[in-house]
């Protein structure tokens, strides 16, 4: 199961997303594929149902949509973006 932590605050400005970190005072800003696949997991998800919703989002090939998500989530983990529950090994 995929989950953010929560305390974090969330700014739009048109395909840019800004995420201020409380704990840590961070601010970190995500492209539009990395703020759909964030704000996706704003509610715990599987990250299989995660792929299948941002194909929703993106007409990409489905291997290339795994391997984004992967490479975001792993940021979001290095971030420490992610609940403890959310943090995966690769």
């Amino acid at each position: 199961m995929i989950q953010l932590k929560e305390k974090l605050l969330l700014a739009e400005k048109a395909e840019t997303l800004y995420v201020l970190d409380i704990d840590s005072g961070r601010v970190h800003s995500f492209n539009l594929t990395a703020k759909v696949i964030f704000q996706l997991c704003l509610q715990p998800i599987e990250f299989d149902e995660l792929v299948r919703e941002f194909l929703g989002y993106f007409p990409i090939d489905p291997a290339e949509a795994t391997e984004d998500i992967r490479q975001i989530l792993e940021l979001l983990g290095q971030y420490d973006l992610l609940a403890d529950a959310g943090r995966r090994d690769g």
